[in-house]
């Protein structure tokens, strides 16, 4: 048998769910109320996509204008407030807290974003096929992932729903064999470092 894994739309299984609660890093007070939609989320995703490819510069200016161009592309109006919609500015913020942070600045410069994954993992009982696309994976000199990003939009994360991305980015880690990884909420600048599952024994 085969179980099909999409880490990004798939529920996690209980197991998955019960591993050790992540650790969180980093925490940046955000200044102003956001309203968050799946829209905002496009947006935030494609804007990392082009700064760490180099189609978009990483100045305030450049990702005010082009987050416009984006919102504009899905076929919105720019909200006057972040509270109202989507917002430029904000959304060229939010970029901003993203990439200043302590561990991206660490491993930016080995930044591959929207990774491809595919991979196959053995059990007694069944094949796990997992298809996926990472956020963005740091590579080593060997040109082999290290560390794996998760992009988060989510404008107030739970504790519960921190559990379950974090049993989403497990599910990379393990068919990258990669050990660690992190959450990035960029609304609110949490950094949650997540640990391989079978690195904490399990």
């Amino acid at each position: 048998d085969i179980r099909w894994l999409t880490p990004s739309s798939a529920e996690p299984d209980e197991s998955a769910i019960r591993q050790p609660m992540p650790e969180m890093l980093e925490l940046v007070e955000g200044t102003t109320e956001v309203r968050g939609s799946a829209a905002r989320g496009r947006i935030l995703h494609k804007l990392m996509e082009e700064v760490l490819s180099g189609l978009t510069a990483d100045t305030s200016d450049a990702l005010a204008a082009r987050a416009v161009e984006l919102v504009q592309q899905l076929g919105f109006v720019e909200a006057a407030s972040p509270s109202a919609g989507l917002h430029g500015e904000e959304i060229a913020n939010s970029i901003t807290r993203t990439l200043t942070q302590d561990l991206v600045q660490r491993f930016r410069s080995s930044l591959v974003p929207e990774f491809s994954v595919f991979g196959l993992s053995h059990h007694d009982e069944h094949l796990d096929a997992c298809a996926g696309v990472a956020d963005a994976v740091a590579l080593n000199s060997s040109g082999n992932p290290d560390f794996v990003f998760d992009w988060k939009s989510t404008v107030s994360p739970t504790p519960d729903d921190m559990q379950k991305h974090a049993a989403q980015l497990r599910i990379y880690l393990d068919q990258l064999n990669v050990e660690k990884g992190a959450l990035v909420y960029m609304t609110t600048g949490q950094i949650v470092e997540v640990t391989r599952a079978t690195a904490a024994g399990v």
